[in-house]
């Protein structure tokens, strides 16, 4: 939904508008136009800020990878404010919209946290384990371009009980189920068939 490399450092007047609870400034410097239109129309992702909630249930820390401005662990966290959400994305200018966004709807940004860490700086992913051990997460949404299965040993999945894979076309679950699903499979997750139905690939390991 990005409109290019876009400098946030000056302050416009923005329009807000409301998205699951969530008020978003339509900056026309980080959307594109289709975006700002679904923005204005309430259904910025709408179907996985629905269902997060559901299976984040039971756990207490959430990484969201290159989720962007992290619309939806902002939704989650806002469902559960005793959710440790931490937003993961490698572009700065959509870190900084997240963080407004935060501003905006959280009179109190305890347990909210960013990171512009880069994931795979030398090509063994270390920047990937490093996060995950400042993190400790017990949910990773990979929200971005598909880890590979040798991203995520496991050495690197201590305390992770679910991993998140969400999707829009049919195609992208096929593909994370045939890229990820075994190696994750053989390190003790199994696939929760309610995840598809609400538009997420979704491992468990409880």
């Amino acid at each position: 939904y990005v409109s290019g490399s876009a400098d946030l450092s000056a302050d416009i007047p923005l329009e807000l508008v409301e998205n699951q609870g969530l008020k978003i400034p339509l900056d026309p410097r980080v959307f594109t136009a289709a975006t700002l239109e679904v923005l204005k129309s309430g259904k910025f992702d709408r179907r996985h800020a629905r269902n997060i909630g559901g299976f984040l249930a039971g756990c207490t820390r959430l990484l969201d990878l290159d989720c962007g401005i992290g619309f939806v662990a902002l939704r989650a966290k806002a469902a559960n404010p005793d959710l440790q959400v931490t937003i993961h994305e490698e572009r700065p200018s959509l870190l900084l919209l997240s963080r407004r966004i935060a501003a905006l709807n959280f009179p109190d940004p305890a347990g909210i946290a960013w990171s512009q860490t880069t994931l795979n700086p030398e090509g063994i992913w270390s920047g990937l384990h490093k996060l995950l051990a400042q993190t400790r997460p017990e949910v990773l949404r990979l929200s971005g371009p598909l880890l590979p299965p040798d991203a995520v040993p496991e050495s690197a999945l201590t305390g992770i009980r679910r991993i998140l894979v969400p999707f829009l076309d049919p195609s992208e679950l096929a593909a994370a189920r045939q890229k990820l699903a075994p190696a994750l499979v053989a390190l003790g997750f199994t696939e929760d068939m309610n995840g598809e139905p609400n538009g997420t690939l979704y491992l468990r390991r409880e």
